[in-house]
């Protein structure tokens, strides 16, 4: 997966198509049963509400939204320099892979 914490995605896909958010935690590998995960948490995309019981004294109970995971071929990088959308392509610079944009040829990460 091309996609890391803290990048700038757009939905293309489903009830939240074409809203922008940052990626807040990225699910790679595979589950029990075998199948891929490669789903991540947007920042307010794909809310759900989940109802709580207070377990303890003075902890907060009712009605909590959150986010839930959406598969990550349904989200498309937003390039930081060019604010374009587009793909991602891994180059040698150097000792180090980098990962380019497509559009602008420019790098997307900077150390």
């Amino acid at each position: 997966m091309r996609l890391k914490k803290n990048d700038l995605v757009q939905v293309m896909i489903g009830a939240y198509r074409g809203k922008k958010g940052k990626i807040l935690k990225v699910f790679n590998g595979k589950d029990k049963a075998g199948k891929d995960k490669n789903t991540c948490i947007v920042e307010s995309i794909n809310m759900r509400i989940k109802h709580q019981k207070p377990t303890a004294p003075g902890e907060a109970a009712g009605r909590l939204k959150k986010e839930c995971p959406i598969r990550a071929d349904n989200l498309r990088l937003v390039c930081p320099r060019c604010g374009k959308l587009t793909k991602i392509k891994r180059e040698k610079k150097g000792t180090q892979n980098a990962r380019v944009c497509k559009q602008c040829n420019e790098m997307v990460d900077e150390k």
